[in-house]
């Protein structure tokens, strides 16, 4: 059993790493209390423990049930409080169970048992932590994955593969008023690579910053070129540039975002920021505080994702936030989705007019999607019906020429 605990940092960073020695030495205790005779309790470091069974049966099958049994006790276990000093104190395992030897594995050495483990506890993180999970073949293919994928990223940035492309947004006029950066990756022995599949592993490695910070310089170089490609009466205002979690908690952020804008000789109006909603985990006063920063330079920004977390309402009252995003996913195929998708989508936009809120509908893929929310009044649109993603050039190449309603679908 490869054994690590949740959250265990944000205990030394509250309380000091004094309290948080002594949790672990409580920690090792109530293991070594829960162990059976003959099985040994290992701390490798930090706050990572290796339980080692032994006598666990004759065949797989029960080696298994015996390892799902010791899990169970030690999760249970763990439940409970620990005093130390004046704290009591919560912490939560997640285990990675895997079964030794195992005959279809070649890999059967010590350092591979080990690793295999380890992949199960990462397994048991992603399931929702405080539980246990076995290592299967599928888990370290996966792992295996991503590793290559998290390498050929990191070569990506200094190899010119990336590149923007930019969907654009129509009002209820069907006229282009914005349009989204979209950041798009061609690898030479991948191919092109969905963002769904890197972004996440951009975000858990060390590589987000990096790449959010190219992704707001190209945008912004980008915008200054269209500017001055298109004629000033245009309909079109701005680009809209997608900002990572852990770009926006920087506490140079809004201080490079300006130094971003005046390089490249833009207004703040030229430009909208959007946010997720994974912006307001952390702490949500901070985030107040900064995007009131960023209001009283004149950047505006965007509620992204909207409907899709848990914090929507519970917090949208208290930020400075003038438009929202409603998610694709409620809105793709909305001719054939259930009653209680119209309903929510109807809700919010009733929701947002009664808060003076814009509301941008994504995902918007057929002429009955159009008319209908055309009939609400909505703000702005976005979605396949209208536009593809396409090219920087591709998007000048159409403001210039887009004065009817003609070039719509033949993207």
């Amino acid at each position: 059993l490869y054994i690590d605990l949740d959250h265990f940092k944000n205990i030394n960073d509250s309380l000091g790493h004094s309290v948080g020695d002594m949790l672990l030495t409580r920690v090792a205790d109530r293991f070594v209390h829960e162990s059976r005779t003959g099985d040994d309790v290992y701390r490798l470091g930090g706050d990572e423990f290796v339980y080692i069974l032994r006598n666990v049966g004759t065949t797989e099958a029960l080696a298994m049930n015996t390892a799902q049994t010791v899990a169970r006790r030690l999760l249970d276990a763990m439940a409970e409080p620990l005093q130390v000093g004046e704290y009591s104190l919560h912490v939560t395992p997640s285990i990675g169970v895997t079964i030794f030897p195992d005959e279809n594995m070649e890999e059967n050495d010590s350092e591979s048992v080990l690793k295999h483990a380890d992949t199960a506890m990462y397994k048991a993180k992603s399931d929702g932590r405080n539980t246990f999970a076995f290592y299967n073949p599928e888990m370290q293919v996966s792992a295996s994955k991503r590793l290559i994928l998290e390498d050929y990223l990191r070569k990506a940035l200094y190899n010119n593969e990336l590149h923007l492309e930019y969907q654009p947004i129509v009002n209820v006029n069907e006229e282009i008023i914005a349009a989204e950066s979209l950041i798009r990756w061609h690898n030479p022995a991948l191919g092109n690579v969905a963002p769904d599949e890197f972004i996440g592993i951009a975000e858990e490695s060390n590589l987000m910053l990096e790449l959010s910070n190219w992704i707001l310089d190209t945008a912004c170089a980008f915008a200054r070129k269209l500017k001055a490609g298109i004629d000033a009466d245009t309909t079109f205002r701005y680009i809209t540039i997608n900002i990572s979690p852990k770009q926006f908690k920087q506490q140079d952020f809004v201080h490079r975002l300006i130094k971003v804008l005046k390089h490249y000789e833009l207004r703040p109006n030229d430009i909208r920021l959007e946010f997720t909603e994974n912006i307001l985990i952390d702490n949500i006063d901070t985030t107040i505080l900064k995007m009131e920063e960023l209001l009283a330079h004149d950047i505006k920004f965007i509620l992204d994702d909207f409907g899709t977390g848990y914090s929507s309402l519970s917090y949208l009252h208290k930020l400075p936030i003038r438009t929202i995003k409603i998610d694709q996913s409620f809105v793709t195929g909305f001719k054939y989705k259930s009653y209680a998708n119209k309903a929510i989508v109807d809700a919010i936009i009733a929701m947002a007019n009664r808060m003076d809120l814009h509301c941008v509908i994504e995902g918007v893929e057929t002429k009955d999607d159009a008319d209908y929310f055309i009939s609400k009044d909505i703000f702005a649109m976005q979605g396949y019906y209208y536009y593809r993603p396409i090219s920087g050039d591709g998007l000048i190449d159409l403001l210039k020429h887009d004065d009817s309603r003609q070039l719509v679908n033949k993207l």
